[in-house]
């Protein structure tokens, strides 16, 4: 756990002050940052690929480097009238 508080760029008292729940927190955000970069890196690849000598398609940034922020949710689209009715029992 010190490891990732230093990557995170926290020091061992700023650790030991603060609550799991609060330590969750600041891991998800340094996360969120660390991807948001890589986000960027991804793009600036897929641009140089895509204008490359002889490239005629464009490569996506998504094809470079996967990320998490790719993943879709898991929702599906309500599509029978029985499916539509169980979401709305559950508002009342």
């Amino acid at each position: 756990m010190l490891v990732l508080a230093y990557e995170m760029g926290l020091k061992p008292l700023e650790v030991e002050s603060c609550t799991l729940r609060e330590f969750d927190l600041l891991m998800t955000g340094y996360h969120r940052r660390e991807e948001k970069e890589w986000n960027r890196t991804r793009h600036m690849m897929s641009y140089i690929a895509s204008c490359a000598y002889g490239q005629t398609k464009f490569v996506a940034p998504r094809d470079v480097i996967g990320l998490e922020m790719d993943k879709e949710d898991g929702l599906r689209p309500i599509t029978t009238m029985k499916q539509a009715l169980a979401l709305l029992n559950e508002f009342e």
